[in-house]
C-alpha cells in the first residue's frame, strides 16, 4: 500500500470518528412527552460531555417555548443549512445549541429532509457530535422525508391502549424505507407513563411483552416536577436532576452514547 492510500485511510477512520449522529426523535402522536424526551436528553448528553445541537422541526416550535427561548428572524433551519452563523442559538445550556425552526422554514415547498441533510454535513469550528432531530408527530410523507434523512431514530410512545393502534402502522413505514435503504436504524423506543400509570404497571408490560428490546429499560414517570421545571424554562435533569424521571432520562443518554451507531 502506497504512502498516499494510507494516508487516505487514516483520514476516512478519523472523519468517521468525528462523524455526527443525527438523530430524530420521533412519536406516532402528540402529548407522549417528545419533546421534553428530545431536551432532556439533549441536555443528559451535553453534561456526558458531547457537543449537542436540538434541532427544532416541529411548526409549533416546542423546544423555544419549552425552554423561553426568543427565537429572531435570522434563526431556521434553511439558513443554518446554508451555512449562516446567526442561525443557531448558542449555549443555551453548556455544550447544547439550539436550532429553531421559524415560518420562513414551512412556507412554499418546504426541503426540511434536504436541509437537515446538509446541516448534518456542515463543517462547523466546533463540530456536534450529536444532532438531534425534535420532528412533528408522525404524518405520512412528510415525516417519511426527515426519516429518510436521519441517521438514527429514537421512537418515544406513551403506555396506553392507544399505542398498542398506532405503532405497529409507524414501524411498517420504517421497513418500506428500509426496503429502499432510506430507513434510519431505530435506535430504540423511550416509554413515557401516564398519570397514575406506576413503573411497571399494566400498559408497560404489555408493550414490552410486544416490543422487547427495542425498547429502553428505564420507563420515564410521570411526575409533576417535570412539568414545573419547564415552566421555569429548565430540562428536569438541571432543575431536578436527582428525581427518577432526571435518572432515567441520564441512564437513557448514556446508554444510547456507548450503542454506537
Amino acid at each position: 500500500m502506497s504512502h498516499g492510500a494510507t494516508r487516505s485511510l487514516h483520514e476516512q477512520r478519523a472523519l468517521e470518528e468525528r462523524a455526527t449522529r443525527t438523530i430524530m426523535v420521533g412519536s406516532q402522536k402528540g402529548g407522549v412527552g417528545k419533546t421534553t424526551t428530545t431536551i432532556n436528553l439533549g441536555v443528559a448528553c451535553a453534561e456526558l460531555g458531547k457537543r449537542v445541537l436540538i434541532v427544532d422541526v416541529d411548526p409549533v416550535s416546542s423546544i423555544a417555548a419549552s425552554l423561553h427561548l426568543e427565537v429572531p428572524r435570522s434563526c431556521g433551519l434553511k439558513r443554518a443549512a446554508e451555512g449562516k452563523s446567526d442561525a443557531i442559538l448558542t449555549d443555551v445550556e453548556p455544550n447544547l445549541d439550539v436550532l429553531p425552526c421559524t415560518p420562513d422554514d414551512f412556507r412554499g415547498d418546504p426541503k426540511l429532509g434536504d436541509w437537515l441533510r446538509a446541516l448534518a454535513e456542515r463543517d462547523f469550528d466546533e463540530p456536534y457530535d450529536v444532532i438531534l432531530v425534535d420532528s412533528p408527530p408522525y404524518a405520512g410523507a412528510k415525516s417519511r422525508d426527515l426519516l429518510a434523512n436521519a441517521k438514527e431514530l429514537l421512537l418515544v410512545i406513551r403506555a396506553e391502549p392507544l399505542s398498542y393502534r398506532t405503532l405497529p402502522g409507524f414501524l411498517h413505514d420504517i421497513r418500506r424505507l428500509d426496503s429502499v435503504g432510506l430507513a434510519p436504524n431505530l435506535r430504540g423506543i423511550v416509554l413515557t407513563l401516564p398519570q397514575g400509570e406506576e413503573i411497571g404497571g399494566r400498559w408497560e408490560r404489555g408493550l414490552r411483552n410486544r416490543f422487547g428490546s427495542k425498547m429502553f429499560e428505564h420507563a420515564i414517570p410521570y411526575d409533576s416536577i417535570v412539568g414545573y421545571a419547564l415552566l421555569q424554562g429548565l430540562p428536569v435533569v438541571v432543575s431536578e436532576p436527582e428525581s427518577i424521571p432526571a435518572q432515567h432520562y441520564i441512564k437513557i443518554a448514556k446508554e444510547l452514547l456507548e450503542d454506537e451507531a
